[in-house]
């Protein structure tokens, strides 16, 4: 039950339900995998559907969660708005986890990216970066990269396993603590 947005449009979880027999016409199913659910390594249900404004609150407690220099409510609202962006929510009983991505030149890149921590090591983050990997690849892009604290030994474990490697070290790029980011990049298939 996956969804793509038009630009500007304000949208709820009701207003997705009245175009339900759409949604696989409006998201590609390179994206979600047909059905757009995907079973975790947990055996637990993953939907990944397109972000909309009622997911922000649920989002803004896993980004406050996550990251010691959040993302305003405002940074997820513009991304809502730009039809260029993925913009993807994980559902299992609510927002389990978000990734937004957007092209860059002829590559893309995941800029955003975090799983509830209750959620944290049953597949969804990779569930939602292996999306983003196809949508990548569909719109011909020749490589995906991320950022990554040098001291996220987990994250930097998916991403390896998920093909991606080191590019770089961008330096001081994190605040509170100050750190290093680990710029990784994964070749597509193209």
């Amino acid at each position: 039950r996956c969804r793509w947005l038009a630009p500007h449009r304000q949208t709820t979880r009701a207003t997705m339900s009245a175009d339900h027999q759409v949604r696989g016409e409006l998201m590609p199913a390179l994206v979600c995998g047909g059905a757009g659910t995907a079973l975790t390594n947990a055996g637990q249900h993953a939907e990944l559907q397109r972000m909309c404004d009622a997911d922000i609150d649920a989002i803004l407690v896993i980004e406050n969660d996550s990251f010691a220099a959040p993302w305003p409510r405002s940074a997820f609202e513009l991304a809502l708005t730009a039809p260029e962006l993925l913009c993807l929510v994980a559902y299992a009983g609510g927002v389990a986890g978000y990734l937004i991505a957007c092209p860059d030149r002829q590559d893309a890149l995941i800029a955003n990216v975090a799983v509830a921590s209750d959620h944290r090591r049953l597949g969804f983050g990779q569930d939602l970066i292996e999306a983003a990997l196809r949508w990548a690849e569909n719109r011909g892009a020749n490589s995906c990269r991320l950022d990554v604290r040098m001291s996220n030994n987990a994250a930097q474990r998916l991403y390896r396993r998920l093909g991606f490697r080191r590019a770089g070290v961008r330096q001081g790029s994190y605040p509170n603590p100050r750190e290093d980011a680990l710029t990784m990049v994964r070749l597509l298939n193209n």
